[in-house]
């Protein structure tokens, strides 16, 4: 929802609902700034589980400020390239995002 406000360059509302109680949520994405409330993000499972085939392991959850800040890099720029694994990790510990759970696989 961040990365199309991003690319679209516009303010994009997004009509949801909680995963855990149901109740309708409606955030307005903007591509300059991060949303205001109180939400967060659940990841389910570790960066190292997305990519390989380890057992379950407990998630995380994020602040919707933290996750825009994830979001907001922009591939139409003429300079945009894939980054490097190194450069993910960087990423994610620009944003406080260490540890075990957040190491990407070498």
């Amino acid at each position: 929802m961040f990365g199309v406000a991003m690319i679209a360059g516009a303010i994009v509302r997004v009509d949801t609902r909680c995963g855990d109680c149901g109740e309708p949520i409606t955030l307005d994405c903007a591509p300059a700034a991060p949303p205001n409330g109180e939400g967060i993000v659940h990841f389910l499972l570790s960066a190292r589980r997305w990519t390989t085939d380890r057992g379950y392991e407990v998630g995380a959850t994020l602040d919707l400020p933290r996750v825009w800040r994830l979001a907001k890099d922009d591939p139409r720029v003429a300079d945009w390239r894939p980054r490097t694994r190194d450069e993910n990790q960087a990423v994610l510990a620009s944003v406080g995002l260490s540890g075990e759970f957040w190491e990407l696989p070498r």
